[in-house]
């Protein structure tokens, strides 16, 4: 099968959804199907990047977002005449093409562009404003956003949609769109480690002796930090009950903050001083990181309970075998139950008692599994329109 993918921007480790598209569609190509990806509007360039073929086998085409914004696709026409494509799949993200998140003319665009091609859209995202506790302003702009984007489906018509939650699923679902599930996986390649081992490392690399560890519960976040998560009432919670179990609290950050996270974490760090210690260990190796991911005690969430499914960050934990915690309970949908996210033995919410899977460092639930390859998924569902057609 011969699939092209679409997306907003393709700079490795700085854009979630085009390190995911890349990661699938190197899954794919290893499986034996051909693969184009395409980045549409690509903020991290200024100028075309050819057609070139990466490590693994996929063909990849980046476009500036300057182009995208004044409609000179004619690379990326070209590029999708000559692969000439089975699938056309959207990996959508509203603000990736325009800074607002309003599609005004995206149908007509993929339909020129996709021709006679199958078509399919994953939903990353939605519009916004669905939320219990969002303004009126944040209401009238999801509005908005979600007018321009069902016109934009019913322009391009796509045969399959697929999103990572069920909370997606039910909002399309609302609009007469029956989306598919397909989960996001972690992008973390696993290093075969024990937790032990693991943990003994990341002891080490904080310069803390063995004795010294025992006493910790090596907490981490992962990713961008929201304001919405940090919240000192509940870390201070959270080390109130880590003391009941005898052990102290320690917070690690791997990966981007972004600016406004790093902000934050470093006003936690003076907020929390004497309570809980904070540590920032950046952006590390994939290997390095999978081995501190290995290492945890625990995963704290800065995603929404509701949320969770779309979480790469999270996924990456889960799939590196570390319990995950969800503090944040804050996208209820506004006059509708809130569907809970997929389940996953490791993935918690905290009300006010940590989990024994937490504090029990051989337990069976902690080994490292990424479950069915997406890719798997996604092919059995675009031969499944095939055929039905």
């Amino acid at each position: 099968m011969k699939i092209a993918f679409l997306c907003g921007s393709l700079e490795p480790w700085r854009d979630g959804v085009g390190d995911y598209t890349r990661r699938l569609a190197g899954d794919l190509q290893a499986a034996g199907h051909q693969v184009l990806v395409v980045a549409l509007a690509d903020p991290f360039i200024d100028h075309v990047v050819e057609p070139q073929q990466e490590p693994g086998g996929i063909t990849v085409l980046r476009l500036p977002k300057t182009l995208w914004q004044a409609r000179q696709l004619q690379a990326v026409q070209v590029a999708l005449d000559s692969f000439a494509p089975d699938w056309v799949s959207l990996q959508l993200v509203v603000y990736a093409y325009d800074n607002r998140g309003l599609l005004r003319d995206m149908g007509q665009l993929l339909r020129r562009l996709s021709g006679s091609a199958h078509r399919h859209v994953m939903f990353h995202e939605l519009w916004i404003g669905t939320a219990l506790q969002c303004g009126i302003k944040e209401r009238l702009v999801g509005w908005l956003q979600k007018q321009l984007l069902l016109r934009a489906l019913k322009q391009w018509q796509p045969q399959l949609l697929h999103t990572s939650n069920p909370m997606y699923r039910q909002l399309l679902q609302r609009e007469c769109l029956h989306a598919l599930p397909l989960r996001v996986p972690g992008s973390i390649v696993i290093e075969n480690i024990s937790h032990r081992e693991a943990r003994a490392a990341l002891v080490s690399h904080l310069s803390l002796s063995p004795e010294q560890g025992q006493q910790l519960l090596l907490a981490g976040v992962f990713g961008a930090v929201h304001p919405e998560w940090a919240d000192p009432i509940v870390l201070r919670r959270l080390q109130a009950t880590c003391a009941t179990h005898g052990r102290q609290l320690v917070l690690l950050h791997m990966g981007r903050a972004g600016v406004a996270g790093g902000t934050l974490w470093q006003q936690l760090r003076s907020t929390l001083s004497g309570t809980i210690a904070l540590h920032s260990l950046g952006e590390l190796p994939p290997s390095e990181l999978s081995v501190v991911l290995q290492g945890l005690d625990l995963g704290l969430a800065t995603t929404p309970w509701a949320l969770a499914g779309k979480s790469s960050t999270i996924a990456a934990m889960l799939e590196h075998g570390v319990p995950v915690l969800v503090t944040r309970n804050d996208s209820q949908l506004r006059g509708q139950p809130t569907p809970e996210p997929d389940s996953h033995p490791l993935l918690m919410r905290y009300v006010d008692a940590l989990p024994d899977v937490v504090l029990q460092t051989d337990d069976p639930r902690r080994t490292p599994s990424i479950g069915t390859p997406i890719s798997i998924t996604l092919i059995a569902d675009l031969a499944a329109v095939i055929q039905r057609r």
